[in-house]
C-alpha cells in the first residue's frame, strides 16, 4: 500500500477477526465478497 498508494495502513491482529461468523462465511480473494468492512476494519480474506 505504501509503495503503490503512499498510504501505510494500521494493521490489526488477524486472530481477533478470523473466527467471526461473517469472516468465516466470506469467500477467499479474488472471489467476489472477499473484501469487506467489518466495524472500522477493512478485511481482505486470503
Amino acid at each position: 500500500m505504501k509503495i503503490w498508494c503512499g498510504f501505510l495502513p494500521v494493521m490489526k491482529n488477524a486472530e481477533e477477526y478470523e473466527q467471526l461468523p461473517e469472516i468465516v462465511e466470506m469467500p477467499n480473494y479474488p472471489d467476489a465478497g472477499s473484501i469487506k468492512i467489518v466495524g472500522d476494519v477493512l478485511v481482505v480474506k486470503f
